[in-house]
Formats: structure tokens, sequence, C-alpha cells
């Protein structure tokens, strides 16, 4: 047996990524978004009268199977964000601005959904809807808004030849937006 061979004993096991190579930060944000399970916003009582909080309280999915058993019911969420509603009005509005940059006249189907989840006035602050709406309203199309953004964005196409500039973006701006204290990829398995 040659002198090298004998030298080459068993090596040490390191961590190797699962992820491909090509993994983009679309596919990263995708595959997070995918493993919510539950997404609630609630209101909060704010010291401050001026501003109102909400809190975001995420659960994963407890596999990555697709049986409808795997979500738990009940117990503390796997992650809680505290947002003030103008944040929610930025998201919006940076969509909205983002959509009208990219399509001058007519958008994309993706881009006709997600103007579709962002159903509030532009004009309307917090203000106006406190004198016409209860907080549950506005929490209520506070957590419309953000459902419907997941859902669309879950449910957009990927496979397309021409594909539009915000299905890159829109998965990047509601995973920071919803788990901003995250730096990298987070689920369950990562926990």
């Amino acid at each position: 047996m040659p002198a090298q061979e004998r030298s080459m004993g068993l090596q040490p096991l390191q961590l190797v990524p699962l992820m491909p190579d090509a993994y983009t930060e679309r596919a990263q944000a995708m595959s997070t978004l995918r493993r919510i399970g539950r997404l609630e916003i609630s209101n909060q009582a704010s010291t401050d009268s001026h501003q109102r909080r909400y809190v975001i309280n995420i659960s994963w999915k407890l596999s990555q199977s697709h049986i409808p058993t795997n979500l738990r019911v009940n117990g503390p969420p796997d992650v809680r964000v505290e947002r003030e509603y103008a944040e929610f009005i930025q998201l919006r509005k940076s969509l909205l601005k983002r959509i009208d940059e990219i399509h001058r006249m007519m958008p994309c189907a993706l881009c006709r959904r997600v103007m579709e989840c962002c159903v509030l006035d532009e004009s309307q602050s917090l203000f106006m809807l406190k004198l016409m709406y209860k907080d549950i309203s506005i929490c209520n199309m506070v957590n419309q808004f953000v459902k419907c953004l997941l859902k669309e964005i879950l449910q957009s196409k990927t496979r397309s030849t021409r594909r539009c500039l915000l299905e890159k973006e829109v998965p990047l701006k509601l995973k920071a937006f919803l788990l901003p204290v995250l730096e990298t990829d987070v689920g369950p398995e990562n926990e």
C-alpha cells in the first residue's frame, strides 16, 4: 500500500449546504413565505395616542409536507413583529409606485392582482380611517392586505418566459416586512 494512501485516514465531516448554487434571493424569500402556516395581525394598545401599533404573529408549518394536519392550531407564535399603521401604508405605496414605474400603461397579471390587494385609497390616513371605522375594522383591512399579498405571491406563476420585475421584488419586500429581524432564511428546521 503506498504511503500516501496510509496517511489519508478518515476526514472529519463538514457542513454542506443543501440548497443549489443558483438559489436566488427570490427563491429564499419564496421558500420562507411558503413555510408560513398561520399569519395573524392584531391591535396592540399604544401609550402614544397618535401611533397605533399592530402585532404580526407568524407560526411555521410543522413540516414540509402538504398534509393539512401539520399546522399548529394553538400555542404561541414562532415569530412576533410589531408594526405601525404607517409602515403598512409605506409598503403599499412602495408597491404601487414600483408597479407604476415598471408598467406605465398596462400592468401584467401579477401587478394587477397586487394592485387589487391595495384596496385603500392612497390619500386615506389613519386619522381619516379612525373617523370612518373602528380600530377593529382598520386591523381587519391591514390583515386582509397582508394576507392577500401573501396569497398572490405564493400563487404567482414563476415559469413565464417574460417575467415581471415585481415577481422578484414583491416576495423580497414582503419577507423583509414580515420578518425584519431574521437575516437568514428561516423556518422550523432552522430554529
